[in-house]
């Protein structure tokens, strides 16, 4: 057990109520004070009553209550207006003047020791989390979604400002980088802003042409030789509109091919990113008039060129199969661009009902399927749909996988419990 453990023990104030000193005097928190990070005690200007008696000063924190006098403490002037020594186990008596608070009396050891593991990607309370209320569970995965949701929010509005403004423009940029998952995002958000919207949009909706431009930015027309006449219309195209626009191609190398299901090559992500694109022009009123996640489906689902039908890469053919976009793509676009953008798209324009939207479809949803999500339903934790399913990654990602045990509904109530 780290002394650390202590402190957000004290600075979460889990240690509130029915408090006594080691010599039977009663104490009252009323203010924990604030952490020190120079030297000195570890809070600073906290208040608290001993007996009825208001103090205002500072408080100290051991593991064990000798360690006053082996960090020599007593001897040390920036220690002399300590009001409280806080400490795991009292081992030894201090100074007569400072009372000591001992903890370990007040928690379950196991409990605090489950808070103290070295591993930082446990689910600590795996073993606790019968203990723990359903309504507490439910109301900390809604308040979980909802601060998901929020953080994502932020991001939609770092590219809006990019955007200068532009709404449909930051919308661009983060459906396509939604179209990367989690593997290429970066170069799907870098290709779509080389390229721009406003070039897009001089195209006027011209398939041909935005699949011309998107594989010939992405570099993956660079040595292509092929007899068919759809790589070469690309490559002469290409050739024209990189002039018009004044673009520099990426390298090929850019984009990770390896250990990807053929069906979700960048390629074919591509390609199914040019067919929306040519056939939405106003994306922000399609996805308003949306009611169901099969009706965001629509909006994506759009015939590819022919030559997919038979081919993953300009290099790699296929047996026939069509390959436009599936319901998990769907989800996972919406999930990560639709969903927070029309969230704040709401919030900035004070459309409530576009708020209200993005809740919605979080719950109409069916829970995401991930490694998060799975471990949360061996532990009889289920969610129920994409807004429980990410309230569990948010719990994972931001909570358990940074031990901020303290600081989450459910180990806050293992430790009083």
């Amino acid at each position: 057990m780290k002394e650390k453990l202590l402190h957000n023990l004290w600075s979460s104030k889990l240690l509130q109520s029915n408090l006594a000193s080691t010599d039977g005097k009663e104490i009252t928190i009323t203010d924990v004070g604030h952490q020190n990070t120079n030297a000195g005690p570890d809070f600073l200007n906290a208040r608290i009553s001993i007996d009825g008696i208001s103090l205002v000063g500072n408080v100290e924190m051991h593991l064990r209550s000798s360690q006053w006098f082996q960090h020599r403490h007593h001897e040390d002037l920036s220690y002399q207006n300590v009001i409280l020594h806080v400490v795991f186990e009292d081992d030894e008596k201090g100074p007569d003047h400072i009372p000591v608070l001992e903890i370990s009396s007040y928690f379950d050891k196991a409990q605090l020791l489950m808070l103290s593991k070295s591993t930082i990607h446990s689910l600590y309370c795996s073993d606790h989390l019968p203990q723990v209320s359903p309504q507490i569970i439910n109301d900390w995965l809604d308040q979980l979604s909802l601060e998901r949701l929020q953080s994502k929010s932020k991001l939609v509005e770092q590219t809006l400002h990019q955007s200068k403004g532009d709404w449909e423009a930051c919308l661009f940029l983060l459906m396509s980088r939604s179209f990367g998952f989690k593997t290429n995002a970066d170069p799907f958000e870098r290709l779509a802003r080389s390229i721009g919207l406003s070039n897009i949009r001089k195209l006027k909706g011209r398939q041909d042409l935005i699949d011309a431009l998107l594989f010939g930015q992405s570099g993956m027309l660079q040595d292509v030789s092929s007899n068919e006449d759809y790589p070469n219309m690309l490559i002469s195209e290409y050739k024209w509109l990189r002039e018009r626009f004044h673009l520099y191609p990426f390298l090929k190398s850019e984009w990770k091919f390896l250990r990807m299901r053929p069906r979700s090559f960048p390629s074919i992500r591509i390609a199914q990113l040019s067919a929306v694109l040519s056939n939405n022009n106003t994306l922000i009123y399609n996805l308003s008039q949306t009611t169901s996640m099969l009706e965001i489906h629509q909006i994506l689902h759009h015939q590819l060129h022919p030559y997919w039908n038979n081919h993953y890469t300009f290099e790699k053919g296929s047996a026939f199969i069509e390959k436009n976009i599936g319901l998990e793509a769907v989800q996972h676009i919406s999930i990560n661009a639709f969903i927070p953008f029309m969230y704040t798209f709401g919030i900035k324009r004070s459309i409530r009902k576009f708020e209200s939207w993005a809740i919605h479809m979080l719950q109409k949803m069916k829970a995401e399927s991930n490694t998060i999500v799975r471990t949360f339903n061996l532990l009889n934790l289920k969610a129920k749909s994409s807004y429980e399913s990410q309230a569990m990654v948010q719990l994972k990602n931001e909570y358990c996988n940074f031990k901020k045990c303290l600081n989450c509904a459910i180990g806050k109530q293992l430790i009083r419990s």
